[in-house]
């Protein structure tokens, strides 16, 4: 499980390189990779509760990813600037702005997941 949501983030990260493409793939990376983070366990039909799992975990790790990305990003440009905002204010406009993120990244991994879910179904079905 946790092999398939490392593909799936890698997969909602690849969303966004292509130059034109990212304004169109880039907003629903996550459940993109969702999806197909859950079609590589149908070795082992997985169950609901494994594919909203890995839907979650693909969430998780996108996030923790854009985190480690744009945080050193964002204090650097704060330092380097003319007029720096407060810690403070920084910090909560950070926390906000990465909730959402959270939020986003979450609810469409888990979406992408039980999409597969019902493709799996009818894979198994047939």
């Amino acid at each position: 499980m946790i092999r398939a949501s490392i593909i799936g983030a890698l997969i909602a990260l690849l969303c966004f390189l292509p130059p034109i493409l990212h304004f169109i793939l880039g907003p629903f990376g996550p459940m993109i990779g969702g999806y197909f983070a859950a079609l590589r366990m149908t070795e082992r039909k997985p169950s609901f509760k494994d594919l909203a799992y890995t839907g979650l975990l693909t969430g998780l790790l996108l996030t923790v990813s854009i985190l480690i990305i744009s945080i050193p990003t964002y204090f650097i440009i704060q330092m380097v600037g003319d007029d720096p905002i407060d810690i403070f204010e920084s910090v909560l406009l950070l926390s906000g702005i990465f909730l959402g993120i959270l939020i986003w990244a979450l609810v469409l991994g888990t979406v992408g997941a039980v999409l597969a879910a019902g493709s799996i179904k009818k894979r198994l079905h047939e």
